[in-house]
């Protein structure tokens, strides 16, 4: 009954009924009442069943094992499809001791015969992603991975598909029309993976985001019997097939959902570029966004020292030697983009990975740290949400306290998106209501007698870490915007403001600030404002220096010479220009 079935006995009779050789034993019956959804269990038995009758015999003639299959049965609709495809995988993923041997060595990566065509690429790399999935789904399910390796199994997942893909279309268009070469070897071409790819960090329903690079210095192709091709085109086709392998629907699904807006010049750019190409855009356009994207980047297929070159040349745009605080107001209008796209789009539910304290905003909280100081510190660059987290500690970034919430609250929170998405494969963050909501608490581990009481503290723990989340993200982003109206009494801000309009009045307000030379304060007030003449303030600075300029004046005139503090300080904003 804490499934909120309305006739255990009932059903307990349909699973005697279906188990082979009549009555299940104990830790069956154990299994079926702790499964989230008992009805899914009993019916997906019965089905399981009727499609392979003996390899159903076979696990059931193992208590353990047997158990095991009612506990996955009855998590998700998606494992008693993906069991009926596979069921040569039984072995490995219901027996408790095999959950030691590592997926890639019970599911390979998968070779191909050369230029193989795009019909036997798709089939093969959509058979693979199925069996590394149950696998991987099954560990999970059933407790027997953590959440960090249920994350990096999901990556490598990626990888393996992103190989193989290139190798074979790469194949596919040397057999066509020969290969680019320089200096004797083959035009480098690397994918590199970003996002949640690069951290190594996907879900069961990520897209990946990738970005396509090819070497400099190739002209065209050698020539095959279809011609000759530009280097640039060959390396075109080239990204163009392997996103059409893992990416295009075919009647066995698809691999990935495959996202190319954040290579350069995005949905508008090409969708390769060269390394000379891709340096010059960052370089000359390149924006906050993009530099929080690639803190995250990193080569995951094809020449994976050709992308280490590329992101070391990158280092100096990621990773800025000079404070850039102004970055934290681009952070903050791309999360109120995604929260008004949350806002008007069709899911009103509580969305763990976009709503407020969600693992959007641990993701926001990490990299704004990273590009604030990491130019400096180079001990906390890392592409791992996690790993960040723990460098920040460690580095004394984060208090240990507040590090430890946000790494509580992000596994949490992964958690909770897993489980939702292992239902039916779907591609959404958004907790289900109603009694689809008890069945993921279940799923999660929440499985008292009483399924209001697991319901109750299922939910008492997700508002706990989104709520330590909000706070973290609410300091870091908008705690300085308290501080500064606290530190405004109001006499500042008019002085700034009438700088121009009465220079006597300003400068009797700086003598009664306690200014000794009024006349070269207010001067020294306008330089900080306008800059030098020879490199007047962006009105981005201005705009920043009006909103920080209260507390700022409060603190110069408390100086034991505010006259020298002021003179100083006008004198550094003065140095460093218009950035």
């Amino acid at each position: 009954r804490a499934a909120g079935v309305a006739d255990p006995d009932a059903l307990v009779a349909r699973l005697s009924a279906s188990w082979p050789g009549g009555a299940p034993p104990a830790p069956v019956l154990a299994a079926l009442a702790g499964a989230p959804d008992p009805v899914l269990a009993v019916a997906s038995l019965i089905r399981l069943r009727d499609a392979l009758p003996e390899a159903v015999e076979a696990a059931a003639a193992d208590a353990t094992r047997g158990a095991a299959l009612v506990a996955l049965l009855g998590a998700s609709n998606m494992m008693v499809r993906l069991l009926i495809a596979e069921p040569m995988h039984w072995p490995a993923l219901l027996g408790a001791d095999e959950a030691l041997t590592p997926i890639s060595a019970v599911e390979p990566r998968p070779e191909l015969p050369i230029a193989a065509s795009p019909e036997e690429l798709a089939r093969l790399l959509r058979v693979f992603k199925r069996r590394r999935v149950l696998l991987i789904a099954a560990r999970d399910l059933l407790g027997r991975s953590t959440l960090t390796e249920t994350m990096t199994e999901l990556s490598r997942l990626a990888e393996d598909a992103l190989e193989v893909a290139v190798a074979a279309v790469r194949a596919r268009l040397v057999a066509a029309h020969g290969d680019v070469v320089v200096d004797g070897a083959p035009l480098g071409f690397s994918v590199l993976g970003m996002g949640k790819l690069g951290g190594g960090e996907l879900n069961f329903s990520s897209d990946i985001d990738l970005v396509y690079l090819y070497a400099d210095g190739g002209t065209e192709s050698t020539g095959g019997p279809r011609g000759t091709l530009s280097a640039r085109e060959f390396m075109s086709r080239l990204a163009e097939g392997v996103t059409r392998a893992l990416h295009q629907a075919t009647d066995d699904g698809f691999v990935f959902r495959v996202d190319l807006r954040l290579r350069p010049e995005g949905t508008n750019g090409p969708i390769v570029n060269s390394l000379a190409n891709a340096l010059l855009y960052y370089e000359s356009w390149g924006q906050t966004w993009e530099r929080a994207a690639y803190l995250k980047a990193r080569p995951v297929a094809g020449d994976c020292a050709l992308g280490d070159a590329l992101l070391r040349d990158l280092e100096p745009f990621v990773y800025r030697r000079y404070l850039d605080y102004a970055m934290l107001d681009d952070l903050k209008q791309m999360k109120a983009r995604v929260k008004r796209a949350l806002a008007a789009g069709p899911d009103k539910g509580m969305n763990v990975k976009l709503g407020r304290g969600g693992i959007r905003e641990v993701e926001f909280v990490v990299q704004s740290l990273q590009l604030i100081h990491a130019g400096k510190d180079e001990r906390i660059r890392e592409r791992n949400s996690l790993a960040a987290l723990a460098r920040f500690v460690e580095t004394r970034y984060l208090s240990a306290d507040e590090s430890r919430r946000l790494a509580d609250a992000y596994r949490f929170l992964r958690d909770v998106e897993h489980k939702i998405q292992l239902v039916d494969e779907r591609q959404t963050q958004v907790i289900p209501s109603g009694e689809g909501e008890v069945q993921l608490a279940r799923r999660l581990g929440y499985r008292d007698l009483d399924p209001a009481a697991a319901l109750a503290r299922f939910q008492a723990d997700r508002r706990r870490h989104m709520d330590a989340v909000a706070t973290s993200f609410t300091d870091l982003f908008y705690g300085s915007q308290a501080t500064f109206a606290e530190a405004d009494d109001g006499r500042y801000a008019r002085l700034l403001a009438g700088l121009d309009d009465d220079a006597d009045k300003a400068e009797a307000e700086l003598a009664a600030l306690g200014f000794r030379d009024p006349r070269s304060a207010r001067d020294d007030l306008v330089l900080l404002r306008d800059g030098a003449p020879s490199s007047r303030a962006t009105p981005r600075r201005k705009q920043l220096l009006l909103a920080v300029a209260p507390a700022l004046l409060g603190e110069v005139a408390r100086a034991p010479d505010p006259d020298l503090a002021l003179r100083h300080l006008a004198g550094f904003m003065g140095a460093i220009g218009a950035r």
